[in-house]
């Protein structure tokens, strides 16, 4: 994906940098996508909405590399996290649209790059590392008082990266990456020989955990990383491999509470040709099919989430972002420009290549609205 950049934008005259919303204009059938981006030239990085046909509606700009975001469907707010170990996350009104704020970490933390809003939207919970303390922890602020950080709990392990809700929109799943990092460090990472990754369940009330999983000693250094979940509370958990580049390792898996992480498999070798590296997970709206992201592969694959088969995959140039269609099939995004409709089982259907989306090196993570 892109390479970061230390030059910064300031946050003055953003709001008159945003695009309008196209006069007169609705959403198509497939709705609207929000995304970060950087420019073509690769320095400058802004919080994008586009909508079916590929066109703008918003193109916030951002001080430095986002990531992912969090989205309060009633009041039409949006929250953009920076990229890890980012110390900025943007509110945007998707409305307007309109830069309402900019959100700074505490002293002594820095975002992990997600996070998630409430049921009812009063409160907005972020990944976020305590690197004084070496730990992981999930930031709680309130949406209706400016985003102010009310307190923290303990995210069950070390780095923290996304969560997602359970059903009962109470039950936080949180996967924990397991890596030591160190601002002084940004991107070094630290303990690999010793890193160990947690799934965590806790009580967003609370901050209790509930349940916590891991995985065999064997495969300590697999981090877990990204997350979707099912209707029925089945967690897609989606990995990173920190050890050597051929290493033979399990980088997708399903879970339910009570139960171990179940590895789904791949055609043989495929994982260890593809960098060992899993960007983003997204099951389809019938909850039958997963699709995964490579970008270091430019690869998109799938499987059949209840018989575990792998379905295929499909050709995406350093694709990342994944969304779920409503018609079927998925969106990918791609950090060469443009996205694809990609198929169920692989076929790419369609082409959006658009003047600003083939402008646009498209991040991580591509959240339908």
């Amino acid at each position: 994906m892109l390479m970061p950049s230390r030059r910064r934008i300031l946050l003055g005259g953003i709001a008159a940098a945003l695009l309008p919303r196209l006069a007169g204009a609705t959403p198509g059938p497939e709705g609207l996508f929000l995304s970060a981006r950087a420019d073509d030239s690769g320095v400058r990085y802004f919080a994008s909405l586009f909508d079916a046909a590929g066109r703008a509606r918003l193109d916030l700009p951002l001080p430095d590399r986002g990531h992912g975001a969090a989205v309060d469907p009633a009041r039409e707010t949006a929250v953009l996290f920076a990229r890890r170990p980012g110390t900025f996350a943007v509110v945007v009104d998707l409305a307007g649209p309109a830069l309402q704020r900019q959100i700074n970490s505490p002293a002594g933390r820095h975002f992990s790059g997600h996070g998630v809003f409430s049921g009812d939207g009063r409160m907005l919970y972020a990944t976020e590392t305590d690197f004084e303390q070496d730990r992981g922890v999930i930031g709680i602020y309130d949406a209706e008082a400016g985003f102010r950080r009310l307190g923290e709990f303990d995210s069950g392990g070390l780095d923290p990266h996304e969560l997602l809700w359970l059903s009962d929109r109470r039950t936080l799943v949180i996967a924990n990456g397991g890596i030591l990092t160190r601002p002084e460090f940004p991107r070094a990472k630290l303990n690999l020989p010793t890193m160990e990754s947690t799934l965590t369940y806790a009580e967003a009330s609370t901050g209790r955990v509930l349940e916590q999983v891991g995985l065999p000693r064997a495969l300590r250094q697999v981090s877990l990383r990204h997350l979707a979940v099912t209707a029925d509370d089945e967690v897609a958990v989606v990995c990173q491999h920190e050890g050597l580049p051929l290493d033979r390792v399990p980088l997708v898996f399903l879970h339910r509470r009570g139960g171990a992480l179940r590895p789904l498999a791949a055609p043989a070798g495929r994982f260890e040709a593809l960098g060992n590296y899993v960007g983003s997970a997204v099951f389809d709206r019938t909850d039958r099919v997963l699709a995964i992201s490579c970008p270091r592969g430019s690869r998109v694959l799938l499987w059949e989430r209840t018989s575990g088969a792998f379905l295929g995959e499909a050709p995406v140039p350093d694709g990342c972002g994944l969304a779920a269609l409503p018609e079927g099939g998925f969106l990918a995004s791609s950090g060469q420009g443009g996205a694809l409709v990609v198929s169920a089982t692989g076929d790419v259907e369609d082409r959006l290549a658009t003047p600003f989306l083939l402008a646009g090196r498209w991040d991580n993570h591509l959240l339908a609205l």
